[in-house]
């Protein structure tokens, strides 16, 4: 807290304990709340919401006051069942700022669930976008039926980021009358929009979408034909997956690839998996990575795995690593290596913490 890094760190190497360890987080987390730069102070606030540490509470009471909104947003979600923490968490629903606004209005929904409709209802028309997607993600939390026309109403909104959060809240909601909104989504020009309304007509529509899933995953788009797929194999029907998996391992672009070997990864089947293991012979580095995490998971080909890992590993991280995906990608390998309690890849982990370019980089 005093700044004395260093020494604390050199404290902890000859002491090492479970209670100094926990003092020691206690400190880094009350210094990053107490930090000029909003976005640390921000990730102090997450911190201790996330570790419930009673020790920060007063802090934390402080941060209901903090020049920047989303910090005060935060602080007031944390707070909320306290009587300053809900007073601030209903001021911020007037917020200038917008994403702090949205911050409030989003959390409200989830705290309150039904009893946030009046409060949440009337941001379907705030003029500004973040609040209008907090508005749908709220009204998902209410459970009503009256929501149902409002989210409907944004599934059609200008703004990309809008009706995501509208055809999501859609499936959330579960109301049989959101079917027609979901499938006019089905073309919208954005791809994660696509995807969060086949998800919600399938569930919406039940079996009567079917016949769109079986052409949406025999389709040109081969991440919709992904998705649509893995819906299917939820329904026990798995050849469409199969054909989807086996068009996008073959496909130029090698994010479809890795999209191919992910899909794989999260239906059980032997067959899906042995098609994905294909991608080990990959060209391209990040293929060949979702290969051997797909053989971690599913605990297929141990030494086929690791030897891939290895290689990976030299390609990836022994040349010198700079910045931005080069460093990625090296962390990624090292962590394959060090989950197989290999010290190289503990080291560079090690390393890399100690010498990433960025705060970023080093978390």
């Amino acid at each position: 807290a005093q700044g004395k890094a260093k020494e604390t760190a050199a404290l902890y190497s000859r002491h090492p304990s479970k209670n100094l360890r926990k003092r020691y987080a206690i400190a880094a987390i009350w210094a990053a709340m107490r930090h000029e730069a909003p976005e640390i102070r921000l990730a102090g606030v997450h911190a201790a919401r996330r570790g419930d540490v009673e020790e920060l509470l007063k802090d934390m009471a402080r941060r209901l006051s903090d020049p920047d909104g989303k910090v005060r947003s935060w602080a007031a979600v944390a707070l909320s069942n306290l009587p300053a923490g809900a007073d601030v968490l209903e001021k911020q629903l007037r917020a200038p700022d917008p994403a702090a606004r949205a911050i409030a209005v989003a959390e409200v929904g989830r705290i309150a669930k039904d009893k946030a409709f009046d409060a949440v209802v009337r941001f379907v028309k705030d003029p500004k976008p973040e609040p209008r997607a907090a508005a749908a993600r709220a009204l998902a939390f209410t459970g009503r039926k009256q929501a149902l026309p409002l989210v409907a109403t944004l599934t059609n909104d200008k703004d990309r980021c809008v009706r995501l959060a509208a055809v999501t809240a859609l499936g959330r909601l579960g109301f049989a009358g959101g079917r027609q909104a979901a499938r006019r989504r089905l073309k919208d020009d954005y791809l994660p929009i696509r995807m969060a309304a086949l998800a919600a007509y399938a569930k919406l529509a039940g079996d009567d979408a079917l016949t769109y899933l079986k052409e949406a995953a025999a389709g040109a788009d081969p991440r919709v034909a992904l998705h649509a797929g893995r819906l299917l194999a939820q329904r026990k029907t798995l050849q469409p997956v199969l054909d989807a998996i086996a068009k996008a391992l073959v496909d130029k672009r090698w994010s479809v690839r890795v999209s191919g070997i992910t899909t794989a990864s999260m239906i059980n089947d032997k067959v899906a998996w042995a098609l994905a293991t294909k991608g080990l012979r990959d060209p391209e580095p990040a293929v060949r990575l979702a290969a051997v995490r797909l053989l971690r998971a599913r605990k297929l080909k141990a030494k086929e795995g690791d030897r891939a890992a290895e290689a990976l590993f030299a390609l990836l991280c022994e040349p010198k690593v700079k910045t931005g995906s080069a460093f990625a990608r090296c962390v990624e390998a090292a962590e394959l290596l060090a989950q197989r309690n290999n010290n190289r890849g503990k080291a560079q982990l090690l390393q890399m913490v100690k010498t990433g370019p960025t705060w970023q980089n080093r978390a």
